[in-house]
């Protein structure tokens, strides 16, 4: 999976060279000729597989899985409001060891939060790794078919254009095919 990642990723990087090299090619020949000759498209890959109905169903997988981690912030949040809320309201009455005590149950809480955000953050990304790596191979085999049936001369990354019309945009179409598969 991580192989097919770092593929996915080198591929990407090829197309964007390519794409900057062909870019300076066609501007010193003049972009309006070299356009009628040239059959471009552009592509996101990532929107691609992530749209398709597998990873969409696979994303729904692990948004119930961390659910309950989800909980445990809010809980945290909640706990955290009420210690500060209870700080703020009887701050004056209370003696400076109950509001140090106080202040660092919070800062404790605040610590266990930013834990437990960075964990669901790691989590939504090697979700996505494994939904990227999953998908992977179907997409290289949708642009293999796309391009023996539209032969294409160039199909760019989408970020590697500064800009493209949409009707060179064949993502959707990728990603159609990916769930006709």
């Amino acid at each position: 999976m991580v192989k097919q990642l770092t593929t996915l990723k080198t591929n990407t990087r090829k197309i964007r060279q390519l794409g900057l090299a062909l870019c300076v090619f066609f501007s010193s020949f003049g972009v309006a000729n070299a356009a009628d000759d040239v059959n471009i498209a552009v592509v996101d890959q990532f929107a691609a597989i992530l749209n398709t109905d597998q990873a969409q169903s696979l994303t729904e997988k692990y948004k119930t899985e961390l659910e309950a981690e989800r909980g445990k912030l809010v809980a945290l949040d909640n706990e955290m409001a009420e210690l500060e809320g209870r700080l703020e309201k009887e701050k004056d009455v209370m003696s400076q060891s109950e509001v140090m005590k106080l202040s660092s149950e919070i800062k404790d809480k605040q610590l266990d939060r930013n834990v437990l955000i960075k964990k669901l953050r790691n989590r939504n990304q090697d979700a996505q790794q494994e939904i990227i790596g999953a998908l992977g191979p179907k997409f290289e085999e949708v642009m293999k078919k796309i391009q023996e049936e539209r032969h294409f001369d160039l199909i760019l990354q989408k970020q590697a254009a500064l800009w493209a019309s949409e009707k060179y945009d064949i993502t959707k179409e990728v990603t159609d095919k990916i769930n006709s598969l």
